[in-house]
């Protein structure tokens, strides 16, 4: 009867070894370095290898540049599927990898130094500095909100004015935007748009 010469269980997977001790001498992924991300304290923004990112919102393309630093064993396995949770990235500063290929599943973590800060947005807020005055007139305040869904985190200040608004943006290139969208916005509608810009 043949025997894991490693730890002399009676099965063997593959190379003289059970699976266990076979696992543990090829692992489906190699050693991955911890990763280094800025974190707004106040909105939540993440800054990881020079680009930023809103979760959940940004799940997606957050991972997409995760698994570039991730190397899978390629010498001993064809392929490797990955499957991550996000979930305690921020509060334990870890995320939860399980790597699987045919009949082997191996859990791995992630660990990210994470450095608390604010980024340039709420940097802006916190200093009260504005780059565009937009002023909205002739609309009423639902007519306004329905177009700001997207831009609130760029506003530093909305000033309620009777049938108008000013808008301060921070950002001049997203103030550019808001105005082509809300003049787009109501193009259908026929009305006059009366947009000023400072």
């Amino acid at each position: 009867m043949e025997i894991c010469y490693s730890c002399g269980a009676s099965e063997i997977y593959e190379d003289g070894l059970c699976k266990k001790c076979f696992v543990k001498r090829n692992p489906l992924l190699l050693q991955i370095k911890p990763q280094k991300i800025v974190f707004c304290r106040l909105c939540g923004e993440i800054k990881y290898r020079m680009k930023t990112f809103h979760l959940p919102k940004d799940n997606i393309k957050f991972l997409s540049e995760l698994k570039k630093s991730i190397k899978a064993n390629k010498n001993i396995y064809e392929s490797v599927k990955l499957e991550f949770n996000l979930d305690n990235l921020i509060q334990n500063q870890v995320v939860d990898v399980v790597a699987s290929s045919k009949d082997i599943v191996q859990k791995q973590v992630i660990v990210f130094i994470i450095s608390n800060s604010l980024c340039q947005i709420c940097r802006k807020k916190g200093s009260e500095f504005y780059s565009v005055l937009i002023q909205l007139r002739g609309f009423d305040e639902e007519t306004i909100n329905s177009t700001l869904k997207n831009y609130n985190q760029y506003i530093f200040k909305i000033e309620k004015e009777k049938k108008g608004a000013n808008l301060f943006f921070i950002d001049s290139k997203k103030a550019e935007k808001y105005i082509a969208l809300f003049i787009e916005y109501h193009k259908s509608k026929n009305a006059p748009i009366n947009i000023k810009t400072s």
